[in-house]
């Protein structure tokens, strides 16, 4: 009788031991997946900024000086280049994930 109550309390420690192993492994799934949800919300933030560059903060001041930097071609040649080097590497970048 004793051997059979001794098994049994065996048995129930086992299952405790596994549950809280299991426990543990979720946490931590569960701290892993909330840094990855932060990271894909700071992309999302990043990708919105370089589809609408005209919602970033200061982009008032650049609208209202819009019209000195059509008298230069060179602002205006470099402002084409930037432009064109954040769209070749918002591809690169999204061409990478998929």
């Amino acid at each position: 009788m004793l051997v059979h109550v001794l098994g049994q309390r065996n048995e129930a420690w086992h299952e405790e031991d596994t549950l809280r192993t299991r426990q543990l492994e979720l946490e931590q799934q569960l701290a892993n997946a909330e840094e990855y949800s932060e990271n894909l919300h700071e992309e999302i933030h990043q990708l919105h900024n370089q589809l609408h560059p005209h919602h970033l903060p200061g982009a008032a001041e650049l609208a209202d000086s819009k019209d000195e930097m059509d008298e230069d071609p060179e602002i205006e040649a470099l402002l084409v280049e930037m432009r064109t080097r954040r769209a070749l590497a918002w591809t690169v970048t999204i061409a990478s994930r998929c």
